[in-house]
């Protein structure tokens, strides 16, 4: 009897994380707006950044950053009465946690991401929350949201092709 005792208790103690009470609500809020800019004069094929040839010395220590190159998504005809809109940079098979992109599969580079910051040079994390800086002011529903991008070193560079891709969606305020 006792042994019967003894393992109910500890499958009732097992089970206590079970038994919850209602501490809390989450609310959602939002609005569904008709906000819409056309990019880069409506061009539907993809931006193509060339970084380069840069040398795999530039890229010895993690944390080296090389082959920077400047780019812009152009907006016009922006609606909706928003005033300031920013890329959301979003990559489900090639953003990691560090907010950088890996190589794709074609890459043969290794210890090699691709960094993308503002103009500022503030890193903008692919996947992550877009800093506060980044949001540039719609000037009679225009703006250019200007980036740049380049090879970042996760330690000594093995060369190679290092090509990496990302998507975006614009995000308003």
């Amino acid at each position: 009897m006792k042994k019967i005792a003894l393992a109910l208790s500890f499958i009732l103690a097992g089970a206590s994380h079970l038994v919850s009470a209602a501490d809390g609500q989450v609310n959602f809020t939002g609005n569904i707006t008709a906000s819409t800019c056309s990019i880069n004069g409506g061009v539907a094929a993809p931006q193509l950044v060339n970084l380069g040839n840069v040398p795999a010395s530039s890229l010895m220590t993690s944390g080296q950053t090389a082959g920077a190159k400047s780019f812009a998504i152009e907006l016009t005809g922006c609606t909706g009465g928003n005033t300031a809109v920013a890329a959301h940079f979003e990559s489900l098979t090639l953003g990691n946690p560090a907010g950088r992109l890996n190589l794709d599969a074609t890459s043969e580079a290794s210890n090699v991401e691709i960094a993308l910051y503002d103009n500022l040079g503030a890193l903008q994390p692919v996947n992550g929350v877009i800093p506060a800086q980044t949001f540039v002011t719609l000037t009679g529903g225009n703006a250019t949201l200007n980036y740049v991008a380049a090879y970042y070193a996760t330690g000594e560079a093995e060369v190679g092709t290092a090509n990496s891709e990302v998507s975006y969606t614009l995000s308003y305020q």
